[in-house]
């Protein structure tokens, strides 16, 4: 859950995975501007099911600790995305996400 978050936090604030130390919060790395944590937290409660009241707040260890505890392990919305379009740039035409997971599925038993 902590990869997924520092992606999604990274992308937003337009920096590389390592500017982003796990031991500064959102409100930290986004140097208290409320319009881009408001958005990161969205963001994140999309992918999530519950996000932890004054997540932005946390250090980014404890803030992925918390997103991990209610986590069914499926692919939320931002995640979803980014392997769809991953798989529709890089594989043949038809084969789409939901392809790959039927793979991914009866090959190695992995997915739901």
């Amino acid at each position: 859950m902590l990869s997924t978050s520092l992606l999604r936090l990274s992308q937003k604030l337009k920096k590389q995975l390592s500017e982003n130390p796990l031991s500064k919060s959102i409100r930290d790395l986004s140097n208290g501007k409320s319009t881009l944590q408001n958005g990161i937290m969205g963001r994140l409660q999309g992918e999530f099911s519950s996000v932890p009241d004054k997540g932005e707040e946390l250090p980014l260890e404890d803030l992925g600790a918390a997103l991990a505890r209610g986590h069914s392990g499926n692919l939320g919305m931002y995640s979803t995305s980014l392997a769809s379009r991953a798989i529709d740039g890089k594989m043949p035409g038809g084969f789409n996400i939901s392809c790959a997971k039927a793979h991914i599925s009866k090959a190695w038993g992995l997915g739901p």
